[in-house]
């Protein structure tokens, strides 16, 4: 046992990077989904309050009106309105973003066994952007999605009533 090379108990590189990637894809999307979670109350204020007046009168004076006119009509729940296409996409492009930077990098050249420290900074700055608009371009119909959940129940019909609260296609 004395001879030669010491024995490494650590897995091959390769091994390694694959379960932290898969690691961090699902970590990435987990965090993404807590965050959107927490933040979505603010998000539909937010779209509520750009979306006002856009056919009709304002009917909002500012964030706090918002909410509160939100909530006495169409409940808490009203809050949280779009989290499910949110959270589609926040698990699936926190994922995408992270699994596709190393590919990415490793298609600009790098040597997959080389120290990170030795990587060019505009080659980390390339996969990053490029995982980042990939995954943002494959996640986006989500996006769209969120928004019409959320500015749902805004539209006024020609009689001054609000419309029925349906999410409809582009078809009409």
């Amino acid at each position: 046992h004395g001879h030669g090379r010491p024995r490494s108990h650590l897995p091959p590189s390769g091994a390694m990077e694959n379960k932290s990637v898969i690691r961090g894809m699902v970590y990435g999307g987990f965090a993404s989904c807590v965050a959107e979670t927490i933040t979505m109350p603010v998000d539909v204020v937010k779209t509520r309050l750009q979306m006002d007046g856009a056919g009709s009168a304002k009917m909002y004076t500012g964030s706090i009106d918002c909410a509160a006119k939100l909530t006495k009509a169409e409940g808490m729940g009203a809050l949280f309105r779009g989290l499910p296409p949110a959270l589609v996409r926040q698990s699936t492009y926190g994922s995408m973003r992270y699994g596709f930077y190393t590919p990415i990098r490793d298609l600009l050249g790098v040597d997959p066994t080389k120290p990170k420290s030795e990587i060019p900074l505009w080659k980390k700055i390339v996969a990053g952007a490029g995982s980042g608009a990939v995954a943002s371009g494959l996640a986006n119909p989500t996006d769209l999605v969120k928004v019409r959940m959320q500015t749902d129940g805004m539209a006024k019909g020609p009689d001054g009533n609000f419309l029925p609260k349906k999410i409809q296609g582009d078809g009409g």
